[in-house]
């Protein structure tokens, strides 16, 4: 069989008893899903998703899971002196798409892994520098709009929320008190206050919207996904709905998961050693250029 290797083609062969998932990368390698450990624990803990092709952080990065950055030499976020933000199980919010990229690459280097975002030698359309995905590199990266959605169903296909077709409010934080300060949850919540989906993920919907990988507009504004406790009403919190922000724009209810592709079997250490002394260039905000 010819396969594109710019197209994302999985092949999965079921055979029932056993229950073996085959997939073919975009380098033409095949991987037998069952003999990939079902969790890598790095930085943070990662779970693989049923159809093999990557992992995914079992949760938002965390105030917590960032501190790790900073104290590498990373620029804190922002909002990080708000102790209403910085809680160590919240989700880190204040971070640029530039940023969160930089957190992968940086998560990339300290466990001996390619790095994932390339600078072009180009701007976008606000005067910043333009990165590509190197999709030939085993490093973090954020997800695409397919991949969160796919995701956050967590294999409810069809179904409007990560938990069915009916909205419940227990299940996601969004702003049902339209600014007030009342109930159990004040702007941002914990990362494990809501229960996972079917696949065992955290805050696929609400509290915050996720930054991923795609354009909405070439070079002048990324995809959000999974809305925030900003949101006043539930459809933004559709596994189906999307916004969009220029990449230079952060905000306190944006945040960020990692993936992981799975390119062979022997990259995938459960528990990888972390250099966390690893020479690494890290990002610096700068004004945009609106």
């Amino acid at each position: 069989m010819l396969i594109n290797r710019f197209l994302k083609l999985f092949i999965f062969l079921i055979v029932f008893g056993g229950l073996i998932y085959f997939f073919v990368t975009e380098s033409n390698k095949e991987i037998e899903v069952s003999k990939l450990p079902t969790a890598i624990y790095g930085v943070k803990k990662m779970v693989l998703v049923p159809n093999g092709a990557f992992y995914v952080d079992e949760t938002p990065v965390t105030y917590e899971d960032f501190q790790k950055y900073v104290e590498a030499g990373g620029t804190k976020s922002r909002y990080w002196e708000y102790e209403t933000y910085n809680q160590p199980e919240n989700p880190v919010t204040g971070v640029d798409w530039y940023q969160a990229i930089d957190f992968c690459d940086w998560r990339s280097k300290i466990e001996g892994l390619s790095p994932a975002y390339k600078l072009t030698g180009q701007l976008d359309a606000w005067g910043y520098p333009l990165w590509e995905l190197d999709s030939s590199a085993n490093g973090y990266r954020l997800p695409t709009e397919a991949e969160f959605e796919y995701t956050a169903r967590g294999g409810l296909e069809g179904k409007s929320f990560p938990w069915g077709d009916e909205f419940d409010p227990l299940f996601a934080n969004y702003d049902d008190e339209r600014g007030i300060m009342k109930g159990e949850w004040w702007r941002l919540s914990k990362v494990k206050d809501t229960p996972p989906n079917n696949y065992g993920l955290y805050g696929m919907s609400g509290n915050i919207w996720h930054w991923t990988n795609d354009w909405y507009t070439f070079g002048h504004t990324k995809v959000l996904k999974g809305g925030s406790w900003g949101s006043i009403d539930p459809i933004y919190l559709r596994t189906s709905e999307r916004s969009y922000t220029a990449p230079s724009n952060y905000n306190y209810d944006i945040g960020f998961r990692c993936i992981r592709p799975v390119k062979d079997h022997q990259s995938i250490n459960p528990t990888p050693t972390l250099n966390l002394k690893v020479p690494h260039k890290f990002y610096q905000y700068q004004t945009a250029h609106y």
